[in-house]
This record gives structure tokens, sequence and C-alpha cells, in this order.
């Protein structure tokens, strides 16, 4: 800057400039910078989920919920039901014939009461006291974890089912809890699936509906269907601009600039709401360390975690391949190889690319080595096994959700100042087939997602309340979201901590 406050008339002895001088307002500079018309365009953000969903459109005149029956196969542990006759007959012919569903729902399970152990604690060892069955076999049948939901679902025999039954009484008889934090247990027979998802060879042997001669009435079979739904629900937001910005401004395409904006943002949104739908939905889950819930989490994913899950998925009936729709009007599909995509943020991937297996060598392989034989997906950066990882820079996570046991988190990986609680991240899995995103027609006649509405300065806007000199013109986006999740099961997630190494 040159001194006595000329702009750029310093000369090249380095006294001002005698060019102009006279003129106070700008010192004979009429441009101090040069306007490059070329504005930075920020790229749209990869999609990576929006992709992967089918649509199912709602018809007007319905409502806003969409439902749909799922019949649960007859051989399935699922299949709960009292419809049937086993091989004698007689619906229940012996108390330990029959296997229960035992559901217990528990008010605030978490509180400490009298007898300084909580109810869970509380009830596993009135549990374990009885002499209906070992404390083993109470363990095994019984592992009280409790859900988000504060429920837990086992099954057990007739007769630990009235064990259960005379523990509850008597823990609560003793008061080990206050009536308004009581427990509830339900108990339905597994009747009529004949041996449901049993693999054991005794037991299916034991369950097969042979007849004899003279036939009778014997291995009466039943059926069981669940509902699922989804709502729609609107969403949108608007911004507003006045004509001397459009008149004025330098960049002379500022409209179409702020337009395309406009609508980048309500994809962006619209990814983020499946994302977080998909990641609430997925009911397989897989926990590193000896964590069994989001709050327990004190480890990070290991080699054995990526194994279960792919193990718990294929029980599961989880497809190998996963269709994705491509094309600006989605109009074309793709179909990966046999394997399963696993979705992951930024904070996890580093941890991958140095995953070994029990012998200690390297699991993870670059997509470069194998990008030859198959297209790569988008953000695609290798595989484990018989999972191909998407990189998801804008992958979610709970911040603060693990536990504070965990010493070795990685700097930045928590939150708190003198107790520090592990972010959790989730590892992804969306199965084929196990959601359907809800199309709806927004009213703007062409069919579209979303729905645009401009309004541009002049008499057009003008209204005596907000706008008489209709100066202002603004332009909204609208759309409807909703998502119906079809096959929980087929979504699995890995929920881990990151650490140091």
């Amino acid at each position: 800057m040159a001194t006595n406050g000329l702009i750029y008339n310093a000369g090249t002895s380095g006294s001002p400039s005698t060019i102009d001088s006279a003129n106070t307002v700008d010192k004979g500079q009429l441009h101090d910078f040069f306007y490059l018309k070329k504005a930075i365009i920020q790229k749209q953000k990869d999609l990576f989920f929006t992709p992967l969903a089918n649509v199912t459109n709602m018809p007007k005149n319905y409502g806003k919920t969409i439902k749909v029956h799922e019949y649960l196969p007859l051989l399935s542990d699922k299949n709960i039901n009292d419809q049937g006759i086993d091989a004698t007959g007689a619906i229940n012919a012996s108390a330990n014939a029959e296997l229960y569903e035992v559901r217990f729902n528990i008010f605030d399970p978490t509180t400490t009461e009298t007898g300084s152990f909580p109810l869970a604690i509380a009830l596993k060892n009135a549990i374990d006291a009885l002499d209906a069955y070992t404390a083993s076999n109470a363990s095994a049948v019984l592992t009280i974890a409790f859900d988000s939901n504060k429920t837990e679902r086992n099954y057990a025999t007739r007769t630990q089912v009235d064990a259960i039954a005379t523990a509850i009484a008597a823990i609560t008889t003793a008061g080990k809890w206050a009536a308004s934090k009581k427990l509830e247990m339900t108990a339905v027979p597994r009747l009529g699936n004949l041996y449901g998802s049993a693999k054991d060879v005794g037991a299916i042997t034991a369950r097969l509906p042979a007849l004899s001669e003279s036939g009778g009435r014997v291995n009466r079979v039943g059926f069981t269907r669940i509902t699922r739904q989804a709502s729609l629900t609107r969403y949108g937001f608007f911004y507003e601009f006045t004509d001397e910005s459009l008149d004025f401004d330098t960049d002379a395409q500022l409209k179409d600039h702020l337009a395309r904006e406009l609508m980048n943002g309500a994809i962006e949104t619209y990814e983020a709401q499946l994302q977080q739908d998909l990641l609430n939905a997925g009911t397989t889950r897989v926990y590193p360390g000896s964590a069994t819930s989001r709050a327990t989490v004190a480890a990070q994913v290991t080699y054995a975690n990526l194994l279960a899950l792919d193990e718990q998925l294929t029980l599961n009936r989880t497809p190998k391949q996963t269709t994705i729709l491509t094309g600006s009007n989605n109009v074309d599909t793709r179909t990966i190889p046999a394997s399963r995509i696993l979705f992951v943020g930024p904070e996890v991937a580093s941890r991958l690319r140095n995953m070994t297996d029990g012998g200690g060598n390297f699991v993870f392989v670059g997509v470069q080595h194998y990008a030859g034989q198959t297209k790569p997906l988008n953000g695609e950066i290798g595989s484990i096994d018989s999972f191909r990882i998407v990189m998801v820079p804008d992958m979610q996570y709970w911040e603060g959700a693990g536990n504070s046991s965990y010493s070795n988190v990685r700097a930045g990986y928590s939150v708190g100042s003198t107790t520090l609680k592990a972010n959790v991240y989730p590892m992804l899995v969306v199965g084929e087939d196990s959601f359907t995103t809800i199309g709806f027609n927004t009213g703007n006649g062409r069919g579209g997602k979303f729905n645009v509405i401009t309004q541009m300065p002049g008499v057009g806007s003008a209204d005596v309340y907000n706008n008489p000199y209709g100066t202002v013109g603004f332009s909204s986006i609208q759309w409807y979201y909703g998502c119906l999740i079809l096959r929980p099961e087929r979504i699995g997630i890995i929920e881990t901590a990151v650490g140091t190494n």
C-alpha cells in the first residue's frame, strides 16, 4: 500500500504518482480488483444411500401412511403362534416339549433399588437361586441385557417360564424394587412351526410331521404375519432475493447459482434422512470387545467382528449381491458381484486398512488390486473377505455415546473434558430389498421428487402486508420423505470406537 492513503499509484521511485492526483475519491483508479466471472462451484456431494433404494409410490387420497404385510416362513423361530398341534394331537403334551417366547418389559431397569443392585441383576440372581434348573442353564436361557426399548426376548421351556414367574413374584414380595418400577413378563408358546429354525439333527428328527396309518388330527401348523408401515412427512425450505440483487450484483448468473444450491441442499438433506433411518432400523448388530450395546462400546472393530457380521447376515438370508440405481433419471441398474457393501466413515477407514487376522496377516485388499476385474463402486476403497468397502465422507456417528473406560481412544474421537466418552462409529451393510423409499407427486404435475416454486420480484409478488413495492422474490423447495423398512434383519451394523492403532 502506498503512503498518504494512495492506492496503487506509487511511482517507481516510491513517491506518489501525479496521475489524476486531483481526484480525491479513487486517486485515478477505476478498478482496484479484477472480477473472475467464472464462480467457484462446489461439486454436488456424492450420493451413497439414495441409489440403493427402490421407490414405492403412494397414491393420492389414501392418507400419509403405507402398510405392507410380511408373512413369516412356517419354519422360522419368528413364527410364534398358538395354532399348532403336536405329533400326538395335543396342544402341549409336556411341560418341556415346547419352547416359549419370553418377553420382559421392565420400567426403568437401570435404577438401583434396595439391596444395592439394579433390577437386571436382581432378576438374574433370583432366577439363579431357584432349584428348577442350574445357574448355568439360567444364564444360557436368560441373558438379561436390555435394549434401547428396555425389553429383552428369550426362549424358555414351560418349567423355566414357571420358575421365572416365581422369581418375579419372590423379588417383588421381597421389595427389591418399587411397585412403580414393575417387571412384566409374557410367554407365548412356539407351537405350529414344526421345528422352527432349528438345525440340530435331534430337534428336527423329533419334530418331523410323521403320520400314522390312520392319520388323525395331528401336526396342525400355524402362520404368522406382521405389518410394517411408514409415513410420509413433508419437508422444505426457501430463500428470498430482491430485484436489485439481480440487477446490480456483479454475478450475472446469481439466480442460476442460488437455484442450484437450493436443489443441492435438498438432495443432501434427503440423503442424510435416509442414512439416519437405515442406521436406526438395522437389527443385525455386532459390537467389538465385550460390549453388548452402544453405551458399552470400549474397543474398536476387529476382523473377527466382520466375520461375525457376515455370518449373521448369511443366517438371515441376506443376498450377496446388491442392485444400485444409476443414470440421471434412475433408469439404469447395476448389480455388483457376490459380495456385500460395507459403508464406513473416514474415521474407520484407516483402521480397516491396517486390520489383521488372528495370524497377524493383513486382510485389506486395496481397490487398485482388483479394479481391472470389476468396476469399482462410487467411493470404494478396497475389500475385506466378502465385504466391498465404500468410504462415505458424510457418514454419521453417535458423539460421546460410547463407554468412558476406553483409554485407547484417539484424540478428537471422544467428547468430555475430565471423563472422556468415546464416539461410536457405524459400519453399515444394507442388504438387497431391505427397504424402500416412499414416493409421492408433490404437486408440480411432472412427478418429480422435489417441487420448486419461484416467485420473481414484481407485480406478482406485491402485497400490502409484506412486500408492497414488489421488490422481493423467493424460491422454495419441498418434498415428501418416507422410508419403509421391509427386512430390518438384512441391515447389519457394527458399532465401533476408533483407537490410536
